[in-house]
């Protein structure tokens, strides 16, 4: 099944010179393929397929052997501990159908996060647009309102010194 994306519709209300500026803010923050994949290779570097026991002896060897006969394979590398207090550390790798499910969980999630920061900065340069043009908006009414002053102020002073 594909997803169609939604064409962009000219809005008649909206001028030719507003609707390329929204056209090319879009094209500047879409997701693109390249950006998607970087952050998904980003993500996916950064998972661990192991886990760590770490406890009493006799507490971590009960959960090394669940998690055994759940399909954990435990690690030979050097890295069980054993502590002279009792404490021991196991490292035990994930099966790999569930590393493969987290993987995919992973990438996914990634994918979701990548589109949503994408639609957030879409967001965030139209905000600035907003604010750039109320801004410019309330100068130019402030500079209107301060020329409409002067202009009632030339007004009433040939009025009142056209009488003298």
């Amino acid at each position: 099944m594909t997803t169609k994306k939604p064409k962009n519709i000219p809005n008649p209300d909206m001028s030719p010179e507003l609707q390329l500026f929204i056209d090319t803010l879009r094209a500047e923050h879409a997701p693109t393929p390249e950006g998607e994949q970087l952050f998904v290779d980003s993500a996916l570097r950064d998972y661990v397929p192991t886990v760590q026991i770490a406890a009493q002896y006799h507490i971590a060897l009960g959960r090394v052997q669940e998690m055994i006969l759940a399909g954990y394979r435990i690690s030979l590398d050097g890295m069980t501990r054993v502590a002279p207090t009792g404490m021991c550390a196991v490292v035990l790798f994930k099966p790999e159908d569930m590393q493969a499910t987290e993987r995919q969980s992973l990438a996914d999630d990634a994918r979701k996060i990548y589109k949503s920061r994408c639609l957030a900065s879409f967001e965030a340069a139209v905000d600035a647009v907003l604010a750039d043009h109320q801004r410019q908006l309330a100068e130019q009414q402030e500079a209107e309102r301060v020329a409409h002053a002067e202009k009632m102020k030339f007004s009433l002073r040939e009025l009142l010194l056209g009488g003298i």
